[in-house]
């Protein structure tokens, strides 16, 4: 009866472990330790890094059970702006770190248009507003009157004047039915009102700065014989004009331009993660548990060996 129940107890004490068994080796398949490491690579599986196979923590050393890689082209974003065609490197090299690699850009740009409205405008001078049209033509567009301004502007002018004397030595001159009196320059008190007169101008829009003689005083040869002489005076006027302004908005477009954010996938270079599962050396949890299960269900079967004679020698001697 001992024996059975000692068979019993072992039995069960074996099952237990048994079902135990995968939770412990399921909560170790990745090992003690976890190491990661990232880097770039020309490798597309990442396995050109070298991993430790042994490392050392907290004074114990650890073996390298397994490598996990996670692998990604490299990629970068370029802000490029091209013209109307849209044309821009597809292909481009680039430094990551301290090494070149090749990308190519995607085929998934979203552009953004850039355009300017063409508009042409035309400032055009007019002496008379009467002569001012609707409409000017500039190439193959026609442009429509916008505004006029009424300006003036400053200009330098000259005008020619005679005086009358009667002896060639005079001091005393004839001009436009008035007598003046000259020295070496034709100026005197007043003049420039007088030169005004003469031409027939505006004194408001006219400033008379200066004059001189351009010829000696000659005999005429008129009846009365007198003698005459001429001059040149300087100065300058506002002379008063309208400018219009002609302009062209349409719906013609100029200056179109696009960009866009441009997604780069390199093609000869890798982003890496490599997840490393290290193991303490010596006999592993699991192992122990294989073993220590193995134990018992030897002394199981040991057990059921034991029971099963027991049995067999009881019943020879009832026999």
């Amino acid at each position: 009866m001992v024996i059975k129940k000692t068979a019993a107890v072992l039995i069960i004490a074996m099952l237990v472990m048994l079902q135990a068994l995968p939770i412990y080796a399921a909560e170790n398949a990745e090992g003690d330790i976890t190491k990661t490491y990232t880097y770039i690579s020309r490798d597309k599986y990442g396995k050109d890094k070298e991993i430790a196979k042994h490392i050392t923590e907290g004074g114990k050393t650890y073996k390298l059970k397994d490598i996990r890689y996670e692998v990604e082209p490299l990629s970068l974003k370029r802000n490029v702006k091209t013209g109307a065609d849209k044309k821009f490197d597809k292909n481009i090299k680039a430094k990551v770190g301290s090494k070149e690699f090749s990308f190519v850009s995607s085929t998934d740009i979203k552009w953004t248009k850039e355009a300017e409205r063409k508009e042409i405008t035309k400032d055009v001078e007019y002496l008379n507003r009467a002569d001012i049209p609707k409409e000017v033509h500039e190439g193959d567009y026609t442009l429509k009157l916008n505004t006029i301004e009424e300006k003036s502007r400053t200009e330098n002018f000259t005008a020619p004047a005679l005086f009358l004397s009667y002896s060639s030595d005079a001091t005393e001159y004839y001009f436009n039915g008035k007598r003046v009196s000259i020295g070496s320059v034709p100026v005197w008190e007043g003049y420039a009102k007088d030169i005004n007169e003469y031409l027939g101008v505006n004194g408001a829009n006219y400033l008379i700065t200066g004059g001189k003689f351009t010829g000696e005083n000659l005999p005429s040869g008129s009846a009365d014989g007198h003698y005459e002489r001429t001059a040149i005076y300087s100065g300058t006027r506002q002379v008063p004009y309208y400018l219009a302004n002609f302009n062209y908005s349409g719906d013609d477009l100029e200056n179109v331009s696009y960009k866009a954010s441009v997604l780069y996938t390199s093609t000869d270079g890798y982003k890496v993660k490599a997840t490393a599962y290290y193991e303490k050396e010596g006999m592993s949890l699991k192992q122990k548990i294989i073993v220590f299960s193995a134990g018992i269900l030897v002394l199981a079967v040991a057990a059921a060996i034991v029971i099963v004679l027991a049995k067999r020698k009881k019943r020879e001697k009832k026999i």
